[in-house]
């Protein structure tokens, strides 16, 4: 299971989540070849993960809210999405940072959160509620 498509489900969430359904197909290695995660948390959120290797798909990342959904390609080193509103069917695109600067970006973050205790704190808080769900992600497999 991709750790960045974990990653991005979390940090979208309100909480960790607290029921976890996952399975795969392993390929001779022992990797996951392909794999679907289902998340829900007690807040009634849910995230569902796919992964692929034979198909050979892009990383892309697809948020779906109550008012629309945002199409972010190239995740995690992308520099655009698409919201798409469902109301009205328009759609507008979102235009930010540069893909070639993602190492910088990693940094620039990494020392904020040196000088910054809240940052940090938050970092801390994303980065266990990744592990916890990775951790029931692997009970499952």
């Amino acid at each position: 299971m991709g750790g960045y498509a974990t990653q991005a489900s979390v940090y979208f969430m309100n909480s960790t989540p607290s029921r976890v359904n996952s399975m795969m197909v392993p390929f001779e290695t022992g990797v996951d070849e392909q794999s679907v995660t289902i998340l829900a948390n007690d807040n009634h959120e849910m995230a569902t993960i796919t992964l692929s290797m034979q198909a050979k798909q892009p990383k892309a990342i697809t948020i779906s809210g109550t008012k629309g959904y945002l199409r972010i390609p190239d995740f995690p080193r992308a520099d655009a999405a698409i919201w798409y509103h469902t109301d009205t069917g328009e759609s507008e695109a979102i235009a930010l940072g540069n893909s070639a600067d993602a190492l910088w970006y990693e940094i620039s973050d990494f020392e904020q959160a040196v000088q910054d205790p809240k940052i940090a704190l938050e970092f801390t808080n994303l980065t266990g509620m990744q592990f916890e769900t990775l951790s029931k992600i692997q009970q499952e497999w």
